[in-house]
């Protein structure tokens, strides 16, 4: 695919360079590229798909990441893997995992969320886990948080799981009962 990169840029293939001490570019602006690794302060990525991210601020429409480590994020419509931010606002995205101190998900789908403070909106998740939760609409599997402001609609919440593992481990526990009685039983 052609590339549509500012001056500023290095080779899509690995813009900027690893925090190594070596040069850092300051802003990497990416459209319609493939790239492996991008390094810099501000990456900006449209219609694009790259592997991995490591930047101070990203901002990314309409393209595929497989990795991004960043201490502010902003996501539309985009599919990323995994996101690991301080701050991360994802909008008409899916994710895979998104670890951050401060998440929002507005009309978009995650396999699993960890945060300190969740702010979802119109979304679901299969997993979140959070002190903190504020939603005006979530659908998610299991929910695991301090607090929850907002309608949710979970399968499985705090009391619940705890209780399902209570009873998966009674269970677990008279079944190797019954079977150590009767390996017992038969050795006789």
């Amino acid at each position: 695919m052609p590339a549509k990169n500012n001056p500023e840029e290095a080779a899509p293939e690995a813009a900027g360079a690893p925090n190594t001490g070596e040069s850092h570019v300051e802003t990497v602006n990416l459209t319609d590229t493939v790239a492996g690794d991008v390094y810099a302060t501000l990456a900006r990525i449209a219609q694009s798909r790259v592997e991995n991210v490591s930047c101070e601020e990203a901002e990314v429409r309409e393209s595929l990441l497989i990795n991004l480590e960043t201490e502010s994020f902003e996501g539309q419509n985009s599919a990323l893997i995994s996101v690991r931010s301080e701050q991360a606002e994802l909008k008409n995205s899916m994710a895979g995992f998104v670890s951050a101190e401060n998440a929002s998900l507005e009309n978009a789908q995650a396999v699993a969320v960890y945060a300190g403070s969740a702010e979802l909106g119109d979304g679901s998740s299969a997993l979140i886990v959070a002190r903190n939760v504020q939603a005006s609409a979530i659908r998610t599997g299991v929910l695991l948080a301090g607090s929850v402001e907002g309608p949710v609609e979970t399968y499985l919440d705090t009391p619940r799981a705890v209780l399902a593992g209570l009873t998966a481990g009674v269970a677990t526990g008279i079944v190797l009962l019954v079977g150590s009685l009767l390996s017992r039983r038969w050795r006789r």
